[in-house]
């Protein structure tokens, strides 16, 4: 006995199967989101003082994306500056990137800390 159409190649334990998979994926992208979002608020919330004082150096602070960091970027002394406080499964860490260069050390929270990283006075 010959069936037409797609029900001839599809049955419902490939259905379940690929609507069960769809489900998961869904759940794992929805978990990551949530996961980034948090590491973004205690990031905030933890570097609140060096990210001020990026701000007040002269650094534009991005929107917060879907990554686990915080990043600022822009020139200080007509020196090209990149900073990032990154969150995750490494631990929290901040990178500096200076004409070029990449420096990374435990996460900067307060303003001397973050002159202190950049090499700067204030």
């Amino acid at each position: 006995m010959f069936i037409e159409g797609i029900a001839g190649y599809v049955d419902a334990t490939t259905l379940e199967g690929v609507l069960s998979g769809v489900f998961v994926a869904a759940g794992a992208v929805a978990l990551r989101y949530v996961f980034n979002r948090l590491w973004q608020r205690s990031l905030v919330a933890d570097a609140a003082l060096a990210i001020a004082a990026a701000h007040d150096a002269g650094l534009c602070i991005h929107p917060l994306g879907f990554g686990p960091r915080v990043e600022a970027s822009g020139d200080i002394g007509g020196v090209s500056v990149r900073v990032r406080w990154e969150g995750g499964i490494r631990g929290e860490r901040t990178i500096i990137w200076m004409d070029g260069s990449r420096q990374t050390a435990p996460l900067v929270r307060s303003a001397a800390g973050f002159h202190a990283a950049l090499g700067s006075e204030e």
